[in-house]
């Protein structure tokens, strides 16, 4: 059978979209077993370096604003930044928000760690839905999400000051590594934090990840580009200007 020009170039992207999909997943595949022999060696060890970290955290209203937007939320939703606020004890358009860190580093190299926003978030969400504002309690959680991104950032940065090494992506411990939460906490002498018979962390806005070390200042993305603040990296991409509504009610600014 004869193939025109466009028959060709068809099965030429098919072709190359198969091969970067089988690469992708051989890749995926290989980071979960070395991900799973460096937690297996990290909970076996007695040669782990621990720490434990407070982070603060601001998250402005203008993030908020942006925020909103990524999340297709109504622009009706800026005028609840005040009452979110409240029930999360801060007030201002710059509230500090805290989080507290735990982690093991092994060899210099493979770092296990949990980061935790306490139960602020968990009383303010659960307030929300108990008195049916269900979009008040989505944006709350949101906000959590948010928050936690910019821990993400600002504990990478504190793990080069102690340990003098940059950190690369993030890998969050997926279902099959749940089972290990016990012990996770346990290792990490993590206070305020448990996890319940389904393995569900509590606090709820509480993440276990593992991440490795390196000496390359051209270090892994976190892809987390909203406050990193590697302004150089060749992954970085730009935001998009927020519309005149949100704009306005935020004094004109465009950050």
């Amino acid at each position: 059978m004869q193939m025109n020009i466009i028959d060709i170039k068809k099965l030429y992207y098919r072709l190359t979209e198969e091969q970067g999909y089988d690469t992708k997943e051989k890749n995926n595949s290989e980071r979960r077993k070395t991900m799973d022999r460096a937690l297996e060696e990290i909970l076996s060890t007695e040669k782990l370096k621990l720490d434990h970290i407070s982070l603060s955290i601001v998250f402005t209203k203008e993030e908020y604003a942006k925020m909103l937007l990524a999340a297709h939320f109504n622009d009706e939703s800026l005028q609840d930044w005040d009452e979110i606020l409240q029930a999360l004890g801060k007030q201002g358009n710059e509230p500090v928000f805290e989080a507290e860190a735990y982690y093991g580093v092994l060899h210099e190299k493979n770092v296990l760690g949990l980061i935790t926003l306490g139960e602020c978030f968990d009383d303010a969400i659960a307030g929300f839905e108990e008195a049916g504002e269900i979009l008040k309690a989505y944006e709350t959680d949101y906000c959590a999400m948010e928050i936690l991104k910019k821990s993400y950032v600002i504990f990478g940065n504190i793990l080069y000051k102690n340990e003098g090494k940059y950190a690369g992506a993030l890998r969050f411990l997926g279902e099959e590594h749940m089972k290990h939460l016990p012990a996770i906490l346990e290792r990490l002498q993590v206070e305020g934090v448990s996890c319940n018979p389904a393995f569900a962390l509590i606090p709820q806005k509480t993440v276990a990840f593992m991440t490795e070390l390196s000496c390359d200042k051209i270090r892994e993305c976190f892809h987390i580009c909203n406050g990193c603040d590697r302004i150089d990296c060749p992954s970085r991409q730009e935001e998009a200007p927020m519309p005149y509504g949100y704009e306005r009610i935020l004094g004109g600014r465009n950050g």
